[in-house]
C-alpha cells in the first residue's frame, strides 16, 4: 500500500517534488495528484481541478496515509483543498468516535499530515488528522 501525495501545480512544482523525494516524504510507489488551476496555462494532463461542488474526484481507498505539501501554487488552489480536507477531517472524526462506539470493524481511517517543506531544511507539519477511506477528496 502506498500514500496519496498532493502537490500544488506551480512553476517550480518539479522541483518541490524532487524536494519531497530528497526529504524521503515522497516514494517511488507513491500515487501523485497535482492540483491546478482551471484555464491555468501551467496545468498539464493528468492535473486536477475542484468541480462545482469543491469535491477533486479522488478516491482516498487503498493508501495508507495522506500527504499534502503545501508549497507552490497559489492560494486559489491551496484554499479549496483545505477546506475540503477540513470537511472531510470533520466528518471523519464524527465517524471515528460513532465507529469506535459501535465497535464498526469497516471503519477504515488514515492519516492526514500537511507539510511546509523547506530547501535545505526538515519538513514541517502544518497539520495532522484522520480522513475515513470511504470518502473522496
Amino acid at each position: 500500500m502506498c500514500q496519496l501525495v498532493v502537490f500544488f501545480r506551480g512553476r517550480n512544482t518539479a522541483a518541490i517534488m524532487n524536494d519531497a523525494h530528497e526529504a524521503e516524504i515522497l516514494d517511488p510507489g507513491d500515487r501523485v495528484v497535482v492540483v491546478a488551476r482551471k484555464g491555468d496555462e501551467l496545468a498539464q494532463p493528468g492535473d486536477v481541478f475542484p468541480g462545482w461542488d469543491g469535491q477533486y474526484g479522488v478516491p482516498l481507498t487503498g493508501y495508507v496515509k495522506v500527504v499534502v505539501i503545501a508549497n507552490g501554487g497559489t492560494t486559489a488552489q491551496q484554499v479549496p483543498l483545505i477546506f475540503r480536507l477540513g470537511e472531510l477531517e470533520g466528518i471523519s472524526g464524527a465517524e471515528a468516535r460513532r465507529d469506535w462506539e459501535l465497535d464498526r470493524a469497516d471503519a477504515t481511517f488514515i492519516p492526514l499530515e500537511v507539510i511546509d517543506l523547506q530547501r535545505d531544511a526538515r519538513p514541517v507539519t502544518l497539520a495532522k488528522g484522520l480522513l475515513n477511506s470511504r470518502h473522496s477528496l
